[in-house]
């Protein structure tokens, strides 16, 4: 029964297709092509197409190549304008792809429709060749299988339904290549061959062996898949699904818990000063349940040294879970008709510090233990916070100035204990730090209005970005002055370092502040706080209403108003008279001093997970730099499997009479000659095919291929044992052939394709 080519062709187009869309799906999503899925489909397999009648037909390959010559000498004699700016624009482009690969500097947003192109004609001409031309598909199965998991496991959720899809892909090219092989038994050389499951089943026990080994070694991070549905609605039924994509860490028991270090957030990623440029990471921290968006604190930072900051120690109180209390005295006008209250469940956090808005008064836990409360109003609750567990803070919400003042508040700056703590600067400030704040608020008439003078000057003046150079105190030892003078650009701890000092420069009392902002959404009522959501801000102590919270870093809205005197001048960078998230972001994109970036505009995205408060960090790294680590992965892999698998075949060898040593290597000399262009051709017998090659050059160290034939046909069919002699000779034969097929291909493809293709199965 003659088969079908015409409908396996098209069966291994489909599957090559799937195969190629898995990926690219996969990677346009993780540069955020904005391109809905149908129209990704559509286009995908117009080009994919188009590759495949380019690859079956080399004459059209060479048509069009004529025509792009001719239409490019056209552009040069008519138009060289038009053919300059498609070069600049190529070379932009390919620019841009190697930073992303090198860099992980993010693909521009004009050369991502480019760029879904590109990827979608390289992937369609891998998979068309190894599939539909060369039928040599375990390797890059494998290999992009391994890719894919990697994907998954960095939380770019498409790559668990595109693995779906290359999993289908990959059974039905086995199914289609291998269909005679599965389907039935058949004849050779009028000897009966019994059909081997293996021919199905072996490569996609290799792939799965393989995911199975990387899934256990490769870093795993705490973070359930990224559904809004799921995460409000399953997991507070079902917890142990956040177990999903990863271990059992920061569970009771598991772990010992630890006060909240802002490091571990990835804003220091230097350790010993600040700034850095940081990496981007979604992993959830805790879900909290509150009416709106709310501030949570977790520490509290009092001297700056210059380069970093420092937390003293202040009094604490303690009392137990459920109590209230207050940690200074509560003003008598700010009774508990304003108070509120939230929850917050630690998702993959374990750690002492309860998160708190300011201002809170009462915490529910399960639990009877005590509960630390220091002047800065940060608690702690030593027997710890885990995964999956939860408590409850009531607060009284902070109130707009004017409220506060209508209340009739009245604090004074004697009521602080430690007042210099508040007020000290370091000996490295700048006489330009203290000349830019004192010129910025000359005209205010009060230190509210001071504060809020100088948190818009730096919101409106300085540049938000992650990507920054490192800091280096040997250049600058005063990180403000760098900040304000000479960068010109940060993040969070930039602005709130910058504005920290410059209150205190002005009299006015601070404090850094570093948490979380809950203010992602995900349901009525209900935020997911991730590492991403990670902050830092500043508190100011503005006579007579007390501590007030202030937000220096763009694109996070300020609730402060007052009425700024109308000939206050601040010295402004550009002309932005009012501000909006939006101005600000169109700011940063069209940055005229680095017009290729595009910088990250949200506080966040920016972790180094660090699960046991060390050193050694996990920065999980979404960008095509793991094609590269994958590749290498997997190569280790394949000559590690064929190593062993080889040594396995030879000790099974070693067992074998010589009858059957003989069968075994006369089998694997016409394998060698057919690599080395003679096979045997099905109607023939071994007698025909000896004597039909024997006059070539199959006379080897005075060794006849023919006596080899009789050898194995006198074993094979003639019932007659084998002397070791005749088995050592056609042993000699098939290596003196496998030295010659060596030298014939050379040493690096010959290595290539015994160790990585696994053709040489000797």
């Amino acid at each position: 029964m003659m088969k079908d080519f015409k409908i396996e062709n098209l069966f291994l187009n489909f599957t090559a297709l799937l195969f190629s869309f898995s990926i690219v799906y996969t990677i346009s999503d993780a540069i955020n092509v904005e391109m809905i899925l149908p129209r990704q489909v559509i286009l995908f397999v117009l080009i994919f197409e188009l590759v495949y009648i380019f690859i079956k037909k080399p004459l059209i390959i060479i048509g069009t190549s004529v025509f792009a010559l001719m239409l490019i000498i056209i552009l040069i004699r008519y138009d060289r304008d038009l053919f300059v700016q498609i070069i600049n624009y190529s070379t932009q482009l390919f620019s841009n792809i190697i930073e992303n690969l090198s860099q992980s500097s993010p693909i521009e947003p004009q050369f991502k429709f480019p760029y879904f192109i590109l990827i979608s004609v390289l992937f369609s001409t891998i998979s068309i060749l190894s599939i539909c031309i060369y039928k040599r598909y375990i390797l890059i199965y494998s290999f992009f299988t391994v890719f894919l998991i990697i994907y998954w496991y960095s939380f770019i959720d498409v790559a668990f339904v595109s693995l779906k899809m290359l999993l289908i892909s990959l059974i039905l090219t086995i199914t289609i290549i291998n269909y005679d092989k599965i389907t039935k038994i058949y004849s050779k050389d009028d000897i009966l061959i019994k059909i081997r499951f293996s021919f199905f089943i072996k490569p996609a026990i290799i792939i799965s062996i393989i995911s199975l080994i990387l899934s256990s070694i490769l870093p795993k991070w705490n973070n359930p898949v990224d559904w809004i549905w799921f995460e409000s609605k399953i997991i507070e039924r079902y917890p142990a699904v956040l177990d999903f994509r990863s271990n059992p860490a920061y569970v009771r028991g598991n772990v010992k818990a630890n006060p909240f270090n802002f490091r571990t957030t990835g804003f220091n990623p230097n350790n010993s000063a600040l700034g850095g440029r940081v990496i981007p990471n979604s992993r959830i921290v805790m879900n909290v349940k509150s009416d709106s968006p709310v501030y949570l604190r977790g520490s509290v930072k009092h001297t700056f040294s210059g380069t970093h900051w420092i937390s003293e120690y202040t009094a604490v109180k303690t009392t137990k879970a459920g109590n209230i209390f207050y940690f200074p005295p509560i003003d008598s006008s700010l009774n508990y008709e304003f108070a509120k209250n939230i929850t917050i469940q630690n998702i993959n956090l374990a750690s002492t510090t309860l998160f708190s808005p300011f201002m809170p008064f009462n915490v529910e836990i399960n639990g009877d233990e005590y509960i630390y409360i220091n002047e800065d109003m940060i608690l702690e609750y030593p027997d710890g916070i885990y995964k999956n567990e939860s408590y409850t803070v009531y607060y009284i919400p902070e109130l707009p100035y004017d409220k506060l003042l209508e209340l009739g508040v009245n604090r004074s700056k004697e009521d602080i204990n430690n007042l210099n703590l508040y007020l000290t600067i370091s000996d490295t400030t700048t006489s330009r730090t203290i000349n830019l704040a004192n010129e910025i608020t000359k005209n205010a008439t009060n230190d509210y209005e001071k504060a809020v003078l100088i948190e818009e000057y730096l919101r409106n003046n300085y540049f938000y970005t992650l990507d920054v150079d490192n800091y280096s105190p040997s250049e600058n030892p005063d990180f403000v002055d760098y900040f304000l003078f000479d960068t010109k650009e940060g993040y969070c701890t930039y602005y709130a370092s910058a504005m920290a000092i410059m209150l205190r420069i002005l009299g006015i009392p601070s404090r850094y502040v570093e948490g979380y902002v809950a203010n992602d959404e995900i349901a009525k009522g209900e935020y997911k706080v991730t590492q991403a959501n990670a902050h830092a801000w500043v508190e100011a102590f503005i006579e007579p209403v007390g501590w007030m919270k202030f937000e220096p870093t763009p694109y996070y809205d300020t609730n402060n108003y007052v009425n700024i005197p109308e000939n206050t001048p601040t010295p402004p960078i550009d002309d932005t008279s009012e501000y909006s998230p939006d101005m600000y972001r169109d700011r940063i994109i069209n940055d005229p001093r680095n017009p290729n970036r595009q910088d990250i505009i949200e506080e966040g995205n920016n972790i180094v997970i660090d699960e046991n408060e060390t050193n050694d960090s996990i920065q999980p790294n979404i960008s095509l730099r793991i094609i590269p680590i994958s590749i290498i992965i997997m190569l280790l892999l394949r000559v590690l499997y064929i190593i062993f698998r080889n040594y396995y075949i030879l000790n099974r060898q070693k067992k074998l009479n010589n009858n059957q040593k003989i069968e075994i290597y006369y089998y694997q000399i016409l394998y060698i000659m057919g690599l080395l262009g003679f096979p045997k051709n099905n109607d023939e017998t071994y007698l025909e095919y000896s004597r039909r090659i024997n006059y070539k050059y199959f006379k080897l160290s005075d060794i006849e291929f023919d006596k080899i034939t009789e050898i194995f046909i006198k074993t094979k069919f003639g019932l007659k044992e084998a002397s070791i002699e005749e088995t050592d000779l056609v042993d000699e034969f098939k290596n003196i052939l496998l030295n010659r097929h060596k030298n014939y291909q050379g040493r690096i493809k010959y290595f290539i394709r015994k160790y990585l293709i696994g053709d040489v199965r000797i």
